[in-house]
């Protein structure tokens, strides 16, 4: 599990799609793609559902997404206390 993928994990969710996070994230389309399978690989499990172009969260997905976003938030926090 990588910074980059919770990053990826975490925008998707906010843009509410894989094409506009890759565009917010300046990432292309199948960066982001790629950086899902990775996690979905190394967590073993089935992050978010993709139909009709949504995504929506499965129960693993709610649990990472409270996870990711503390970590991304810590790790954060303690670069903004180095440069400090």
């Amino acid at each position: 599990m990588e910074i980059d993928q919770l990053r990826t994990f975490v925008g998707i969710l906010e843009h509410g799609s894989f094409s506009r996070a890759a565009e917010a994230m300046h990432l292309t389309q199948s960066t982001v793609s790629f950086h899902l399978k990775a996690l979905e690989r190394a967590t073993k499990t089935r992050l978010l559902d993709r139909s009709r172009g949504k995504v929506r969260l499965t129960a693993s997905g709610r649990v990472l997404r409270r996870y990711a976003s503390r970590i991304l938030t810590l790790r954060d926090e303690a670069l903004a206390e180095l440069r400090a």
